[in-house]
């Protein structure tokens, strides 16, 4: 791709039927017949490519444009993109070792979204690397993302939250003064210790409110007994989210029910061990964490420390008094 070359205006159809004029700075780009999106990460990550997604979809318009990656995520990429045939879908899965470009994606642009690195041997024009973090510093990867896709003359889609809650997912029955508690991760060393859960599910219930834990596969699979608790293990993402959205509050790990309720706009109390809220929390979710000069000791997702001490120096009593400051006046 060469430098800047102009400042285009152009119209692109945005979700709600509205038209959007951008005024920008565009590379001189080639015209492909269609362009394949991919990202196959965990949830948390899912969600800060989403507003990435809203900016490809707004950019090429009206270039076709589809959803290659994750199927389980194709519930939030078809309010931007149709998903892919199965054809190109199958010439996709053999970029991870194809040394050629494969003939079914002949004029086809493939943007594929990863954190440190993406999978694939082959290299060449048509194939966009976009990767969300660096071993070098805390930048957000929703920021990384947005700043690759600017270097290459496509601008940040700045209301993208907006658009994300256009269309609210149905309630679910009797979600009135829930606090769901998500306890796991899929890391486990990001896991604050469940006897502390429990004992702040407590304090709740003693409140007046009612503490739901919310556990995911991982969780089921560990044996995670949250005793008397009332407990929802949703079969699927989009359940997860309707739970997430309509809760009165979220207390959670560093985890992906974190990144989902903050894109609810649902507020959001998160415990950060390990990892980075600088890094990893949603801009607008409340953080705690240790102020042990060790942490965070890792900017790139893989957690080597065995000593979770900076899990462990977090009592209760400070959630519960942060607690205190988010739910008022409802107590």
């Amino acid at each position: 791709m060469g430098l800047f070359s102009s400042s285009a205006t152009g119209h692109a159809e945005v979700p709600g039927g509205s038209k959007k004029t951008r005024t920008h700075p565009v590379r001189s780009m080639p015209s492909f017949d269609r362009i394949l999106v991919v990202h196959n990460g965990a949830l948390g990550d899912f969600i800060q490519v989403w507003p990435s997604l809203l900016a490809l979809s707004r950019f090429w318009a009206p270039t076709p444009i589809f959803w290659a990656g994750r199927p389980a995520y194709q519930h939030w990429a078809e309010k931007l993109m149709p998903q892919a045939s199965a054809e190109d879908q199958a010439a996709v899965r053999t970029l991870y070792s194809a040394t050629q470009w494969p003939d079914q994606l002949q004029n086809t642009l493939v943007v594929w979204f990863g954190l440190l690195h993406i999978p694939v041997s082959c290299v060449h024009p048509q194939l966009w690397p976009i990767t969300g973090l660096s071993e070098n510093d805390l930048t957000p990867p929703r920021q990384r993302y947005a700043q690759a896709l600017e270097q290459r003359g496509i601008p940040q889609a700045q209301d993208w939250q907006s658009v994300w809650c256009s269309q609210p997912p149905s309630p679910c029955p009797q979600t009135d003064r829930r606090v769901l508690i998500a306890p796991g991760a899929g890391n486990d060393r990001k896991c604050w210790p469940l006897p502390r859960f429990m004992a702040v599910a407590r304090w709740l219930a003693r409140n007046g409110k009612k503490p739901v834990f919310l556990l995911g596969p991982a969780e089921l699979e560990r044996g995670v007994d949250v005793q008397n608790f009332e407990l929802t293990a949703p079969s699927h993402l989009s359940e997860l989210q309707q739970h997430l959205a309509h809760a009165e509050l979220v207390l959670s790990n560093d985890a992906g029910p974190m990144h989902l309720a903050a894109a609810w706009q649902t507020p959001t109390l998160s415990i950060f061990g390990p990892s980075s809220a600088r890094q990893w929390a949603p801009p607008e979710t409340v953080t705690i964490a240790s102020a042990r000069p060790c942490r965070p000791c890792t900017r790139d997702g893989r957690i080597a420390c065995s000593d979770l001490s900076c899990l462990y120096d977090i009592p209760v009593s400070r959630v519960v008094n942060r607690l205190k400051t988010m739910l008022t006046p409802s107590l």
